[in-house]
C-alpha cells in the first residue's frame, strides 16, 4: 500500500497516510486516510517513515488488514506473528465524517447505503437538506 509521512494532495487533512483501494473497485482508484490523532500512533510513525527507514520496519507494513470503508472510517492492522489474528489495531477516519463543521468531501460515487453504514458506524454527517416539490 502507498504510504508516506508527508502530505497527499488528495487528503482532507496534512499528515501521515495510507492509501487504500476504493470500495467501489474503480481501476486504480484509492482513497488516502491520515493518522488524525497520533494517540498510540508511534509503531505507525516508525514503519511508514520516510527514506531513512530501515527496509526491515518497512517490510512490516506489507500486508496490512482493513475493515471499514476508506471513504469514511476503519480499522486498520497487521497481522500477528502467527498470520491469523490482526495486532497493533489503529482507527482511522476522514475528519468529514466526524466534525459536522468540516468541510465536507462530496463523495459522489457514495450510495446513501454506503453513507448508511457509515453512520451506523459512528460516522456523523450533517443531514441532507430537504427537498421541496
Amino acid at each position: 500500500m502507498p504510504r508516506s509521512l508527508s502530505q497527499h494532495p488528495q487528503a482532507e487533512v496534512d499528515g501521515m497516510w495510507i492509501e487504500f483501494p476504493h470500495p467501489e473497485g474503480a481501476a486504480k482508484k484509492r482513497v488516502p486516510l491520515v493518522f488524525v490523532k497520533h494517540h498510540r500512533s508511534h509503531w505507525w510513525l516508525k514503519r511508514i517513515g520516510g527514506p531513512r527507514t530501515e527496509p526491515e520496519l518497512k517490510a512490516q507494513l506489507d500486508t496490512l488488514w482493513f475493515a471499514g470503508d476508506p471513504r469514511f472510517l476503519g480499522v486498520v492492522a497487521v497481522p500477528a506473528g502467527d498470520g491469523a489474528s490482526p495486532r497493533r489495531l489503529h482507527f482511522l477516519y476522514q475528519p468529514s465524517a466526524f466534525d459536522r463543521t468540516a468541510a465536507h468531501r462530496l463523495e459522489t460515487d457514495a450510495t446513501p447505503a454506503d453513507r448508511e453504514r457509515a453512520r451506523r458506524a459512528g460516522a456523523r454527517f450533517p443531514e441532507p437538506a430537504p427537498t421541496w416539490r
